[in-house]
């Protein structure tokens, strides 16, 4: 008797989620945005400053991306920290998350945490 197998390989393009969409930070201290993704196979994520594609570098700015296993369906994370955050660094920030079955991106911006309590306390 002959006796086959079929393999089904689930392929999805990526899905995301922040932490938060608003990141309050303070001038010259460190700030770190966070975004996490669903996705298979595992996903390449590109952080960018308005059209700026970013990059690693010791002194401003560090991206991590890891594979997590404790939060259900959210299986990858990705971080972009700025160190000694500067008042040009206040700015709406978009990481693309792209598979080869899809992209996805969003968005998240960086406020002074002053200016974002004022705000928080007039709503």
């Amino acid at each position: 008797m002959r006796r086959s197998c079929v393999c089904v390989i689930l392929t999805d393009p990526p899905v995301l989620r922040v932490e938060r969409d608003v990141v309050a930070a303070v001038v010259h201290q460190s700030a770190t945005l966070t975004v996490f993704a669903a996705a298979e196979p595992r996903p390449q994520f590109t952080w960018h400053n308005g059209s700026t594609p970013l990059a690693p570098s010791a002194e401003r700015v560090d991206i991590n991306a890891t594979t997590i296993a404790t939060l259900g369906e959210w299986k990858y994370i990705s971080t972009l920290t700025l160190w000694a955050v500067d008042l040009w660094d206040l700015t709406v920030y978009r990481v693309v998350v792209s598979n080869d079955y899809g992209s996805n991106q969003t968005t998240i911006r960086l406020t002074e945490a002053s200016e974002y309590a004022q705000n928080k306390l007039l709503q």
